[in-house]
Parts: structure tokens; C-alpha cells; sequence
């Protein structure tokens, strides 16, 4: 088993479902494709979906988490 940090970032390429109810407070959220990330995507970018929100999110260095 792998632990994380607390505040640590992660993201995922999947389709899903919640299984509770959003709740904005804990609602946080960085740019998925920002420079500073330097993560390669793999998925075909014509498959890829986002929303309005997933587009408007911060760069990590902008979040209000960063440090």
C-alpha cells in the first residue's frame, strides 16, 4: 500500500459514477493539462470529454494549495 500526503494531487482518465452527495465544500480541482505538470496523457484526445469546470480549473502553481 502506497500513502499519500495530505493535499496531495492525483487524477484519473475514467468514467464514473458518485456514490454520495457533492458537497462544495471539499470541491478542489487544478488544470488537468497545465505545462507545470508535465504529465503525459495517453488517451486519445479525441475521445476526451471535459466539462466547463474541468476547463476552468487552476494551474497547479495557481491553486490555492500550492506551496
Amino acid at each position: 500500500m502506497i500513502e499519500l500526503s495530505k493535499g496531495f494531487a492525483h487524477g484519473f482518465v475514467v468514467d464514473y459514477k458518485a456514490d454520495n452527495y457533492y458537497t462544495p465544500i471539499y470541491d478542489r480541482g487544478i488544470a488537468f493539462k497545465g505545462a507545470d505538470l508535465k504529465v503525459g496523457w495517453k488517451a486519445s484526445k479525441d475521445r476526451l470529454k471535459f466539462s466547463q469546470k474541468d476547463l476552468n480549473q487552476p494551474k497547479f502553481t495557481e491553486s490555492e494549495y500550492f506551496q
